[in-house]
């Protein structure tokens, strides 16, 4: 319950941390009374992800592109699932050659089914990069924008789901979080102003919300559907609950998880 399937996070940690989170009781206690309810919602967003990824892939989708990978190990995590599906990932080039880096000092093996997509924001279009790298814009695709959208002023948005429009074929699958547009003007929800200020201490800032009710719309003007929507307390139902029905640790209520299909 208080671990996801990410093995290759625990190995990218120094060794003192990974002895550390490797104790049960540790992780219970991070989840449970750890900061903001923010450990708690890493671990649902990403067992909710890798669902996904896994039931779009069974349903035929033969690519994933990842926009704004960072230290994501994904398409590691799932070379015995997918062996023959190819992944792709888009990112700044200081954070691929960093993580790189780090695979190699890990001794964690790139598999050959994984692309990385190098792209500077500032000088080059995501489109050209990804066209420009092996992508198959005529195959069945799971998008994957995790811990992104939040962080991206709302031009940035409309050009990013725009070029997704673009690279995507009906039946592809995009899955995403995204923050409650309350939270850029208030701390109505529940650890708001500390998941708040804890993005600020790491040099970043929330920049794009939306609420559940302004999303179907949202979709809509890309042409996708809207498939799901988890809020806070459907995810702490979903993956804490114990089996007299007791939810066992809080998520933050500052993020939604979110599925849909292009039309």
């Amino acid at each position: 319950m208080f671990r996801c399937e990410d093995c290759i996070a625990l190995k990218m940690l120094p060794c003192f941390l990974q002895i550390l989170f490797r104790s049960g009781w540790i992780r219970h206690w991070i989840v449970t009374r750890g900061p903001n309810g923010a450990f708690a919602y890493v671990i649902v967003r990403t067992k909710y992800i890798d669902e996904i990824t896994k039931k779009a892939i069974e349903a035929g989708c033969t690519q994933v592109l990842i926009l704004g990978a960072g230290f994501d190990s994904r398409a590691i995590r799932l070379q015995e699932f997918a062996p023959e599906v190819n992944f792709y990932e888009l990112d700044a080039p200081v954070t691929q050659d960093a993580k790189i880096k780090q695979y190699h000092n890990r001794m964690i093996t790139i598999n050959p089914n994984l692309n990385f997509i190098p792209v500077n924001f500032e000088t080059q279009k995501a489109i050209d990069q990804i066209n420009a790298s092996g992508f198959h814009r005529e195959q069945k695709t799971c998008f994957i924008l995790e811990g992104l959208t939040m962080y991206l002023p709302s031009e940035a948005i409309a050009d990013t789901f725009d070029t997704i429009s673009k690279l995507a074929i009906a039946n592809s699958i995009m899955v995403f979080d995204m923050v409650y547009a309350s939270i850029l003007q208030n701390n109505d929800h529940q650890f708001g102003e500390e998941i708040k200020n804890l993005v600020a201490k790491n040099g970043e800032s929330f920049q794009f919300g939306l609420e559940p009710t302004d999303l179907e719309s949202f979709l809509t003007k890309y042409g996708w559907e809207l498939l799901e929507l988890y809020e806070p307390l459907a995810l702490e139902k979903k993956y804490f609950s114990d089996e007299s029905g007791q939810i066992m640790a809080q998520v933050n209520g500052v993020h939604y998880l979110v599925l849909a299909q292009r039309n």
